[in-house]
Order: C-alpha cells, then structure tokens, then sequence
C-alpha cells in the first residue's frame, strides 16, 4: 500500500511521521489518512521537499526507493586544494579578485572521534580567509583527530553552515558537524539509527573507528559541511 511504503521512506530519513507532516505542509494525521488515490498536490508537496524520493516507486512500489543512488558525502561536498587555495590568495593580493565572501576561522575544536569533554575556553575568531561561494553566516573551523582520515585529514579547515531546522528535518548520509549539550562538537557523517526514531547513527569515514548512535536530545546544534581545505597547516 502507498501508506506503507510513505512510512518507510520517512523511517529510511530518520523522521517522525509529525516531523514528515510538518516538513510537507500536511496537517497532523495526514499519513495515517493516506490511501492508494493521494492527490497529485499531495505528491508534489511531498516531491518537492524530498526530490530524492522515486515517484514510480512511491505511487505504484516499482522500482527503488530513491531516485539515485547518492554518492557518498566526501564525493558531494567541495575540496579547495592547497594550489586553489594559494591561487586565489595570490589572485586577491594582486586585486584581481575584487568581491570575495571572507569567512571567520573560529577557533573551536571540531573532532573527528567522541573523545572526551572539550574544555570550553575563549571562543574568536583566528582570522578571515576568503572562501569561494560561501554565504554570509557560514564559517570554519579546524579538524582534529583521525577518524574522519583519510578523506578530512586532522589540520583541514571545514566550512559549516547552519542547520536551524534540523529537528524537523535532516537530510540522512550527508556530513555534519555534531554539536553536543556537553560541548563537543563531531565531525560525521549522520545516519537514521536502525534501533530507534530518537537516535542518529554518527558514521566515521575510518574504517578502524565503529558507529555510534547517539540521543538526539542530547544534540544541541548541527552544521551542514559545506566544504573543506585539505591540509591547511593549523
């Protein structure tokens, strides 16, 4: 039945079904009201806010689930490589750039493993850098830690942008940094728990270190990884 398989997609995003219902536009009981004869604007509200999810699929059970298979996060977010880096800085000096978004470097500890609590001193900004196709709000932090290697080496700059929606929606197997109530922040990819509906699965690109899940009450912030510099030298 269409139902069924609506509730399997919004389990696969690690969504409440009111979250789903809230992120559509659907009123509260909406899922459970759903029956093979869905409205055409019902369809579209619903493709429209999760373009990844296959029409066919949703309406008639053929073929995947997802449009696409999604390549994986280091592959869809942007490297600017040390020779970029040091092209563009070059291009800035010379003033053959003239409009360039400058992003603060904040001077936060962002760990690749859980580790233990972060002791909070005084947070600023080191510097600004500019950074291609950033927007006002983004900013950068350092890597440490190796859990994230090979792909984010401990020393990169990370550009994160915030997600302040996040509780109702999060886009599953992407990259984030993972702010927690006792302060440390986690680079990791971000996955539905298999176990249960109030828990994230926190996945590291190094094969050595394991998943874990994680209470989503107990995240206070998440920043989407919009980009990183490899090998910054910090």
């Amino acid at each position: 039945m269409l139902k069924d398989r609506l509730k399997e997609f919004i389990k696969s995003q690690g969504l409440t079904i009111a979250g789903f219902e809230s992120a559509v536009g659907l009123s509260n009981g909406s899922v459970s009201r759903t029956n093979d004869n869905m409205r055409n604007r019902t369809v579209e509200a619903i493709i429209s806010k999760f373009p990844m999810l296959n029409r066919t699929w949703l309406l008639t059970g053929e073929g995947e689930m997802l449009r696409t298979s999604r390549p994986l996060p280091h592959d869809e977010i942007v490297e600017v490589s040390d020779d970029e880096r040091e092209r563009l800085f070059a291009d800035i000096a010379a003033g053959k750039v003239s409009v360039v978004n400058l992003v603060p470097v904040n001077n936060l500890d962002v760990r690749g493993g859980f580790g233990t609590t972060l002791e909070m001193g005084s947070e600023y900004v080191q510097e600004f850098i500019p950074w291609p196709n950033s927007r006002p709000g983004d900013f950068a932090v350092v890597v440490s830690g190796e859990s994230m290697s090979p792909n984010i080496a401990p020393g990169s700059l990370v550009l994160l942008r915030a997600v302040d929606d996040w509780r109702v929606y999060l886009e599953m197997n992407a990259l984030y940094v993972v702010e927690l109530e006792d302060s440390r922040r986690l680079l990791k990819v971000v996955r539905a728990s298999s176990d249960a509906d109030d828990r994230f699965t926190l996945h590291s690109y190094n094969p050595d270190t394991p998943d874990q899940d994680l209470p989503k009450h107990f995240i206070r912030r998440i920043y989407k990884v919009i980009a990183h510099m490899a090998s910054f030298g910090y």
